[in-house]
């Protein structure tokens, strides 16, 4: 096959396109600068060479690298992508001129494009840095020697030609790894769906492969950060090599889909004016550009966005123009009917309304969740990695893990803690209850061990450069699970269903008491906003909720009530009674009600401000706390005046 450098004309030609070349770059101003006090004679000489051997000429160039060339350039004077392109359509607009037809040009193009790294001396490809194909090319021999020795892979390699497989291996992770694309095999799906169907191939034997090409790597002297970055390749292609359900950017026609709809999408978003506004003085052609890259990566395609964040993209329309769940939804909504226009299927439809609703605190600018402030998935799994480091040498607590597979303990642990956190739910162990009730039974788990466990975490936390208010936030979660670890009896405050629960039941209470003509005079010039309120926060504590309570004791707020109006137990029982049927429809079981009862009653002496039965009675400090921490309905909190409330 002829050259490239031989089809241009040779070294004659591309003598005589250098030096047309250069009379339109030298004339440019976005880029002649860079040539300020350069030997042009050289300058030309230098380029000739390299281009001849560029184009696949003899190699006479004697200069130097390109990153050694052009580093300084890059770093004084920004060297960058668009002064790269303007020189790239010099030498294509000259080469034009001279003749050269469009497929030659477009050849030059991809020669120019292959060292644009090198030139604007960016990172090297993973290719590159593990030492091109001659290094590929051992890497793979070797691999295979690791693999056909090992009985728990091998038999997926029964019957197939292993000199076709090395050559085909070697082409595809070429490609992978950043290098040329002279893979023709097929696809990673129909490569592979017949050992998934027939011999069940799945995540253990890719890893094990994939280990043993990772040990390869390694006895041939490569970095572990390069190892670590074949590692990254190898499991984007993992769900296509096991065939698992494909992307919804695949599922949803790949790039010109998303084009297509993003173009559609912002005809309806621009003619509605709910939100078109938002739009205002907005670059239109650069904002489609920049929407249909992003969706492009949410939808689980390739990540070429290179705009904003959400957060920093949309806070300037939160603080001035209000945006809002409103507009989002109506948003969302006409991106839902485009996609239906086009003939999406209702899942895929769904599946784009999740990613939709997975951005929106961050396009809408609310805080952060823990889960996020922490560092998302890649911290929380190298949190739990250094966490049990500590725990298992730890000897108060490390006996816990005896006989535990822990490779299944971490990735549990670690869905654990990034739903707990505030991330997506991929949890699917026991309840914290099931989980650990054998541990609390046979082997005494406690406080001080679920401390020391706490602490390895925050610890931890700690030396990952956490803030200390991140770690506090964490020890609320962890708290706030310790009963259930612990398998301790729930409170009834929890049992009922928490600040929620109680808070409805309080409103629909009030609701009985005051239609009652036998109680409701009690709350005769009453704030019942404020009533309810203060209601609301008695019970949560009197049910062994936290105490946020702020009002009176039980006597002082009750005594007026008593002496002017003859509170007395008929009007208690009928609000006791109020708040049992509220909690019956509700649907609390008879026993939480009966232990609400059990509460009110153990209050009822002191809202009723009688001696209680034996006067003279010494009550013990323990005795009197239950008495009003658990009192339930102070419930005559509410029966208090507004002077009392």
């Amino acid at each position: 096959m002829t050259s490239l450098y031989d089809r241009l004309g040779g070294a004659a030609a591309v003598d005589a396109a250098v030096d047309k070349f250069y009379v339109k770059v030298l004339a440019d101003p976005k880029v002649n600068y860079f040539f300020d006090g350069v030997d042009m004679k050289k300058q030309r000489r230098m380029q000739k060479g390299f281009l001849i051997f560029a184009f696949g000429g003899p190699n006479n160039y004697t200069g130097k690298g390109m990153r050694a060339a052009h580093q300084k350039l890059v770093d004084e004077k920004g060297l960058n992508d668009t002064h790269y392109d303007a020189i790239v359509n010099h030498l294509a607009t000259t080469l034009k001129e001279m003749g050269v037809n469009d497929k030659d040009i477009g050849d030059v193009a991809v020669v120019a494009n292959s060292i644009r790294d090198d030139v604007l001396c960016r990172p090297k490809s993973l290719y590159d840095r593990l030492g091109g194909a001659p290094a590929v090319d051992a890497a793979v021999d070797k691999f295979y020697v690791k693999v056909l020795a090992d009985p728990k892979v091998n038999y997926f390699f029964d019957g197939v030609d292993m000199k076709k497989q090395r050559r085909m291996q070697k082409g595809f992770l070429i490609f992978a790894f950043g290098g040329p694309n002279n893979y023709t095999g097929k696809g990673m799906r129909a490569a592979h769906q017949k050992l998934v169907d027939e011999k069940g191939l799945n995540d253990s034997h890719y890893d094990a492969i994939v280990n043993h090409l990772a040990t390869t790597l390694k006895e041939m002297g490569v970095k572990d950060s390069d190892i670590s970055d074949v590692a990254v390749v190898a499991n984007s292609i993992r769900d296509d090599v096991l065939c698992r359900p494909k992307s919804l950017y695949d599922r949803l026609g790949g790039a010109p889909a998303v084009d297509a709809a993003v173009d559609k999408f912002y005809v309806k978003v621009l003619a509605d004016p709910k939100v078109n506004y938002f739009f205002d003085g907005v670059d239109m052609k650069k904002q489609r550009r920049m929407q249909k890259g992003f969706l492009i990566f949410a939808f689980g395609g390739p990540n070429n966005y290179t705009g904003k964040g959400m957060r920093a993209a949309h806070q300037k329309l939160v603080d001035e123009k209000g945006l809002n769940d409103t507009h989002y939804d109506a948003i969302v909504n006409h991106l839902a009917t485009t996609l239906k226009e086009m003939g999406v299927n209702d899942k895929d439809i769904g599946d784009v309304a999740v990613v939709a609703n997975s951005i929106r605190d961050d396009v809408l600018c609310r805080p952060k969740s823990l889960y996020d402030r922490l560092g998302g998935a890649p911290a929380v799994d190298a949190a739990v990695d250094k966490f049990y480091v500590k725990v298992l040498a730890d000897p108060k607590v490390n006996y816990f893990f005896d006989g535990v597979d822990m490779k299944k303990q971490r990735r549990m642990q670690k869905g654990f803690l990034i739903f707990a956190f505030g991330g997506p739910n991929n949890y699917t162990g026991k309840g914290m209850r099931a989980a650990h009730q054998k541990l609390v039974d046979e082997k005494g788990l406690n406080d001080s061990h679920y401390d020391a466990i706490v602490n390895h975490l925050a610890t931890t936390l700690k030396e990952m450069g956490v803030k200390d208010s991140d770690i506090s936030d964490v020890a609320v979660v962890a708290n706030s699970i310790r009963d259930d670890v612990l398998c301790r009896p729930k409170s009834l405050y929890d049992r009922l269903g928490g600040a929620p629960a109680v808070d409805a039941a309080v409103d629909k209470f009030y609701v009985k008491v005051l239609a009652d003509p036998k109680v409701n005079y009690f709350f005769d010039g009453v704030d019942m906003k404020k009533q309810r309120r203060m209601q609301k926060g008695f019970l949560i504590f009197a049910f062994g909720g936290p105490n946020n309570y702020t009002g009176k004791g039980m006597r002082a707020a009750h005594q007026k009530l008593v002496d002017e109006k003859g509170l007395n137990d008929t009007h208690y029982d009928a609000i006791v009674n109020h708040l049992a049927t509220t909690l019956k429809e509700m649907g609390v079981n008879d026993k939480d009600i009966g232990d609400v009862a059990v509460v009110a009653n153990s209050i009822r002496d002191d809202i009723l401000c009688r001696s209680p039965k034996g006067k003279g009675q010494v009550f013990s400090p323990a005795l009197i706390s239950a008495a009003v921490g658990v009192a339930v309905i102070g419930l005559l909190v509410f029966l208090t005046t507004k002077k009392t409330v």
